[in-house]
């Protein structure tokens, strides 16, 4: 007999306990861990009497990111009841984690596949240093660089991240950038005062902080721009006593060799799977 159960987290001993449950997976993780961190809603802890056995993010927006180490036939069971009539649009987390919940969703024909992506988890182990010639310079960049840097943002959703389920708005990313720029830790390359290339955290955890966003517009690619931006990301989180990971597609072998160059080792291997939404929860 299973005691399972999932639990809605509501009060802050709750949330210190998912806390220290994800602490030592957080490699992997460090996306869960900031929504943890900053007390976002949606947060479920899955429990075996008075053990935590797992954690998951559930967003409103159908987003999934699991911390699942003791997986089994009974959590299986467990998470295709709490599932049951609920709208799952993306799960997004360490391959074995986003594999377990694929199959469970699927095989009650309730959810349906629409697209899955594969990526290694690297992790930074050392510093390359290079140096920028003119008219290329690397900034710092604050909210006064929005505008500037918005036409990169928007490129780099309509080449690298845009799932299935919708098209990027651009008022909505606007003010989605705005929110980075107050709250990440972002860099540009600059030609002649103007962003040719970019990168950021997108992700700040106990441990680790977890880049995202990289990109150069077309170009000025083959530059070695984005392993700079990387590297320099890395060096200003161990000023903070943080180590650095990132996720690259396994099949983008030109940034693969950048991110190895910047001193990036893949650890993990990384999933991210989207889901047929009805149209009706678009």
């Amino acid at each position: 007999m299973s005691f399972l159960r999932i639990i809605l987290a509501q009060n802050e001993q709750q949330y210190r306990a998912a806390q220290h449950f994800v602490a030592p997976y957080e490699q992997h993780c460090c996306s869960l861990m900031h929504k943890i961190i900053a007390g976002e809603g949606g947060l479920h802890v899955i429990a075996e009497q008075n053990r935590i056995r797992g954690v998951l993010f559930f967003s409103q927006g159908g987003t999934v990111l699991p911390c699942l180490p003791h997986r089994s036939k009974d959590l299986a069971v467990l998470l295709q009841q709490f599932f049951h009539e609920k709208i799952v649009a993306c799960i997004n987390g360490k391959a074995d984690y986003v594999t377990f919940l694929n199959k469970l969703l699927t095989d009650t024909e309730e959810h349906e596949l629409s697209d899955t992506r594969f990526y290694y988890l690297m992790e930074h182990e050392y510093s390359i240093h290079l140096n920028l010639v003119p008219p290329y310079t690397m900034t710092h960049c604050t909210a006064a660089h929005a505008d500037a840097l918005f036409p990169l943002h928007f490129s780099y959703l309509l080449e690298e991240v845009q799932s299935p389920l919708s098209d990027p708005n651009p008022v909505e990313e606007r003010q989605v950038l705005k929110n980075i720029l107050r709250s990440q830790y972002v860099v540009a390359v600059l030609k002649n005062g103007m962003p040719v290339s970019k990168a950021q955290t997108n992700a700040k955890g106990l441990q680790y902080v977890q880049i995202g966003g990289v990109y150069t517009e077309r170009q000025s690619r083959r530059h070695g721009f984005a392993g700079m931006l990387v590297s320099d990301i890395a060096d200003w989180a161990a000023q903070q006593h943080k180590k650095t990971v990132l996720f690259v597609n396994r099949y983008n072998t030109q940034a693969l060799h950048s991110y190895q160059n910047a001193g990036f080792t893949a650890v993990d291997n990384y999933i991210i799977s989207y889901f047929v939404v009805p149209k009706t929860s678009l």
